[in-house]
């Protein structure tokens, strides 16, 4: 009958985790800042992949997550940004494991590879209405990316950590979108089904990141699949029962019904998970996988006892329970009397029950448990013996060889893990194992150097030592824990230094955010800050004034500690006071939990009327607690008008003497704004008015005058504009003087088929003066064909040769040069150097330099000095071209400039040379 009855509960579990499955949403019904983040995944080995439908196999797989966000939605248009969130690649090759974690970076060049986390690199414009994908826009910088890949021996100890190796591969990020969240996309669009996968039988090489063999959502703001099923059957529950779950990434979860004594769980789990189930206050852990449907027998009344698992994944929660930490609360008093005989016996021991337990289970394992449960073993062992040997160690009453119980490690448990790859298990000893390497370390190096002392390794130097020690999850995992200890231990900015490494190299959101919040938290309760800002429900009982004239001493602690040894806590802080002298200036305050007040009403009050203590309710206290970070031997000084002083005066063995605190309190008594705090805080207030109200009157005065400024230059900038067009309008007039003058005189000498032919080629000369001269600059083509229809034109009256050249460096379409400058010296060449000969040659030459281009203008006329003295009008078109280049240069920073050379000068001939320089 009883198995009858257990086999319809499990039916109704499997029955219920269907219908307690929430269908995911189409992707008409996202809605902009909807965001699913998706995991790609390709098992390199396919290691029982196609026996249990399950990748959880840890070796050989590399995984691509992908964070996608709905950035913009307008009707039956969908926007969808991505970015990468990290690339994970494992790969087994010989004795060595092949690892590239971007949340990780092994290495200083790894951390800056990964400029690309968490930045769009994908936009996808979708039109829901015929279900397609309209336009990919990618946005990174280069389509391939190299990163380094670090080859990790296997066993820890034996091949030494400060080995290493790398290899780059390369990832074409293009493709790898493509084949990865376009295929899903598109899978998504025309089968409306968001779990793919794509199962390959061909061997798949580390560097090849374009095959998948399944992509699914594992996170997301809508609600997703249920895919974990738990009802807990609790005998003797009351109306006071508390039951709920936390699962190892900190997600709380309650009961989503209950049937009398059964408590129904449903939730979604992306991968195998550590969760612990708790009932009043206890706590057993549970090891889970996704689609497991679990049955748990409770009894609360003996409760973690006789707890039993049935149902699918019951296996790897049997084992676990079994083999549970029955004596970790004893770990530190444990070993002190065992010697190294003792202790290797009692060891071995342990591990033949260890291995009894996990043989009885294996078989009916996931291969994720099987393989987590296998090295836990191993971690389990080495850690328990580094804790012993740590405390005899600190107590310098450790006997025997240590290098022989290295030995022994290394042959039986060290061998057989790597710390480094681990961490990607979920091993309920692997934390800890690290925690105490480190601490074993740090008493190698005190017991090594008789200078030093354990109390003596600060901050700094654990992190250094982690940093020398580890690479990868165990150096973020400890240097976090570090500094988190340092931020709440220290003032912040000397601990802001190792805070900003960590935040910059590890890209791990959870670490992350996790010390974020710690830094958060403690920037509120730093020396200075109020503790009114705080909102705290205690509040009441510390009796703040406006302006301070005494001191607080606060302790809040929810721990449950006998009276005897709380009440000689008291004592010792209230003899302190009174010793320093302050007993009329200072008043301690002690709050506990209502819970104990009965407990304490009889008890002998051995201490002065400045002891005030109050009973508070627990969540409360929690809270309060959390918020202020007091607890056992750890009190807060502040200033009665909420002013924080110190906000850890520990008062633990050594810590924190007497002496230290009189420091603390001469040092604010100094200060004359410990007196008068008020008065200070209103003349900051006024000279930050002040400044502020200067600042407004300088900023203004500084932006009229430089409005002033710009409108002075602007007015200086017009007015040589018009001065140039007006010269530029008087150039175009003696043009059309000097041409008419040209027809006229072939007309006098009844020349009329000349004089028609230059009435013609005039027009076209007219037709390109027109158009250029509202043009700032022209092409150089425009030029010399302007210059060429000129001179044909003069040849009709003058007879003489000419020559255009042009160098080769010269785009004639595409340089460019002011309109009608070249124009005026040719024709001056022409009437005031030629026709007084009536022959003669003219060379017209345009080269090109890195910084201008050079036009020559030569003819062999009667030169300059000699066309000067006979025509004292000489050139008036030079005269105003001389005027317009002044002008323009007095609006550049690269000047323009004209050289006129008689020949005769420096040659054996007659004319003249202009030189024309225009920068590029």
């Amino acid at each position: 009958m009883k198995q009858l009855t257990i086999s319809l509960i499990y039916l109704f579990c499997l029955l219920s985790l269907q219908a307690a499955n929430t269908p995911l949403p189409d992707l008409n019904s996202l809605k902009k800042g909807d965001w699913f983040e998706l995991e790609c995944t390709q098992i390199n080995q396919h290691k029982d992949f196609g026996k249990d439908g399950n990748p959880w196999s840890v070796e050989g797989k590399k995984q691509v997550f992908y964070k996608i966000t709905v950035s913009d939605k307008q009707g039956d248009l969908l926007q969808l940004s991505c970015k990468i969130d990290r690339l994970l690649n494992i790969f087994e090759y010989k004795n060595d494991y092949i690892l590239y974690d971007t949340n990780f970076p092994m290495s200083p060049k790894q951390s800056t590879a990964n400029y690309f986390i968490n930045k769009d690199s994908l936009i996808i414009k979708i039109d829901l209405n015929k279900k397609e994908i309209t336009e990919e826009n990618y946005q990174f910088e280069k389509e391939s990316l190299n990163f380094e890949c670090e080859f990790i021996k296997k066993g820890f100890l034996k091949y030494g950590l400060p080995t290493r190796s790398t290899s780059e591969i390369e990832i074409n990020t293009k493709e790898l979108y493509e084949k990865s969240v376009i295929t899903y996309i598109n899978n998504w669009l025309k089968y409306g089904d968001t779990r793919v996968k794509t199962r390959s039988s061909q061997v798949l090489y580390y560097d090849n990141w374009r095959e998948w063999d399944e992509m699914r959502i594992t996170n997301a703001s809508y609600t997703l699949m249920h895919n974990v099923n738990v009802i807990c059957h609790i005998n003797n529950a009351t109306d006071s029962t508390i039951i709920n779950f936390k699962t190892s990434d900190d997600q709380k979860i309650k009961p989503i019904s209950q049937d009398g004594n059964k408590f129904r769980f449903a939730f979604f789990m992306p991968n195998p998970q550590s969760c612990w189930i708790y009932l009043n206050n206890k706590s057993i852990a549970l090891s889970l996988t996704p689609n497991d449907s679990l049955i748990i027998d409770i009894d609360e009344s003996s409760f973690p006892e006789k707890t039993k698992f049935s149902g699918l994944g019951s296996a790897a929660c049997q084992c676990t329970y079994e083999l549970r930490e029955d004596y970790w609360q004893n770990y530190y008093f444990k070993w002190a009397d065992k010697s190294m005989i003792d202790l290797a016996k009692t060891f071995e021991q342990r591990q033949k029950k260890y291995e009894a337990v996990f043989s009885k289970y294996k078989n009916q394992m996931s291969r994720f448990w099987r393989e987590s449960k296998q090295k836990d073993l191993h971690y389990r062992v080495a850690t328990e013996l580094f804790i012993a040997v740590n405390i005899m160690m600190k107590w310098n009453e450790f006997e025997g060889n240590l290098g022989e119980l290295q030995k022994h490690l290394e042959s039986k448990h060290l061998c057989k893990i790597t710390p480094m790859i681990d961490y990607l298990y979920s091993s309920g000893h692997y934390h800890t194992f690290l925690e105490e390497y480190i601490k074993y370390q740090q008493l190698s190096i005190s017991s090594n150097n008789f200078s030093t002392n354990i109390l003596n390794f600060g901050y700094e130097e654990k992190l250094l030592l982690t940093k020398m020690i580890f690479r990868g999850y165990p150096k973020y995992y400890c240097s976090q824990r570090i500094i988190a200890e340092y931020l709440q231990e220290k003032p912040l900015t000397e601990a802001q230094k190792e805070y900003d490494w960590f935040r910059y190299h590890c890209h791990a959101p959870k670490f992350n955010a996790q010390l974020k919040n710690i830094y958060d938290r403690m920037e509120k309760i730093q020396a200075d800050q109020s503790i009114k800002d705080l909102n705290i429900s205690i509040a009441p009982y510390l009796n703040l004034k406006e302006k301070a004239d005494g001191y607080i001493l606060l302790n809040m602690n929810n721990a449950m500690i006998s009276y005897e040894w709380e009440e000689k806590e008291i004592r010792k802080q209230d003899s302190i006071f009174t010793t320093l002298g302050f007993e009329k200036k200072a008043e301690i305050v002690v709050v506990r939990r209502n819970f104990i007040k009965e407990k304490w009403a009889n008890k002998p009050k051995n201490y002065s009327e400045n002891v005030k203590i109050y009973f508070h309710e627990k969540d409360s206290l929690i809270k309060d607690t959390e918020i202020l970070k007091t607890g056992v031997n750890r009190y807060m000084l502040l200033r009665n008008d909420g002013t924080i002083l110190h906000n850890n005066i520990n008062t633990g063995a050594g810590s924190f003497s007497s002496s230290d605190f009189y420091d603390v309190l001469l040092e604010d008594l100094n200060k004359p704004e410990a007196n008068n705090q008020a008065d200070t805080r209103r003349l900051g207030f006024a000279i930050l008015f002040t400044l502020l109200f200067s600042g407004l009157i300088a900023w203004g005065f500084i932006k009229i005058r430089s409005r002033q400024i710009k409108k002075k230059e602007e007015s200086f900038r017009r007015l040589a504009e018009l001065e140039l067009k007006v010269i530029r309008s008087q150039m175009n007039p003696h043009f059309l003087f000097n041409a008419l003058s040209s027809i006229q005189h072939l007309i006098n000498k009844n020349k009329i088929e000349k004089a028609n032919i230059y009435l013609s080629r005039f027009a076209d000369m007219m037709r390109l003066v027109l158009n250029n001269s509202a043009k700032e600059l022209i092409s150089l083509a425009d030029e010399l064909k302007l210059i060429q229809n000129y001179l044909e034109l003069e040849k009709l009256r003058v007879p003489f040769e000419f020559n255009l050249i042009v160098d080769s460096q010269l785009n004639p379409e595409e340089d460019e040069l002011p309109g009608m400058l070249i124009q005026p010296f040719v024709e001056n060449a022409v009437v005031h150097g030629i026709a007084p000969k009536r022959n003669g040659h003219i060379d017209i030459r345009f080269t090109k330099n890195k910084h201008y281009l050079k036009c020559e203008v030569v003819d062999d006329g009667i030169g300059i000095n000699q066309s000067s003295t006979q025509n004292s009008g000489n050139g008036k078109a030079i005269k105003m071209i001389q005027e317009r280049v002044n002008i323009v240069n007095s609006q550049s920073d690269h000047p323009f400039s004209v050289q006129l050379i008689d020949r005769s000068e420096e040659e054996d001939c007659s004319g003249t040379t202009v030189l024309i320089k225009i920068p590029i």
